[in-house]
């Protein structure tokens, strides 16, 4: 019998907390509030925080976005042009109620695997996409 490792790389829990930091950190600078969620490839919630002021479905709609990113392996605004003529599967997925379209969820790859993914809500669409990038590139 011959046997299969698999090696996977990881997001701590430490990381996690760190972009959410780095988020609000941003959107404090676009003087916003806005909520942030990390979750692991499978969607399980990371890491999560709540501005004070921030709007009430902002958390939710945060978490959507990061499930998104992580399932699908991509930014959550990709969607918009991708199903652009494609307006029934458009639908489809809107009823699945763990999917947004909205931009802000971002996909973390590392050596080609998804090891998480991080979703901002609050902001504008531009701005919450800001404060996911500016996270991003946070991590060491």
């Amino acid at each position: 019998m011959t046997a299969l490792t698999i090696t996977k790389s990881i997001l701590t829990t430490d990381v996690a907390l760190s972009l959410c930091q780095a988020a609000l950190g941003h959107a404090k600078h676009l003087k916003i509030a806005v909520c942030v969620s990390v979750v692991c490839p499978s969607g399980r919630l990371l890491a999560s925080a709540n501005m004070n002021q921030a709007p009430v479905l902002s958390h939710s709609i945060a978490t959507k976005k990061a499930i998104t990113a992580a399932a699908f392996r991509l930014p959550t605004k990709e969607w918009q042009s991708r199903l652009a003529d494609r307006t029934h599967i458009l639908l489809a997925l809107q009823s699945e109620p763990d999917f947004s379209f909205i931009g802000g969820g971002l996909p973390i790859i590392i050596a080609d695997d998804v090891v998480a993914a991080i979703g901002i809500s609050g902001g504008s669409e531009q701005q919450d996409i800001d404060c996911a990038t500016v996270a991003l590139r946070s991590i060491p």
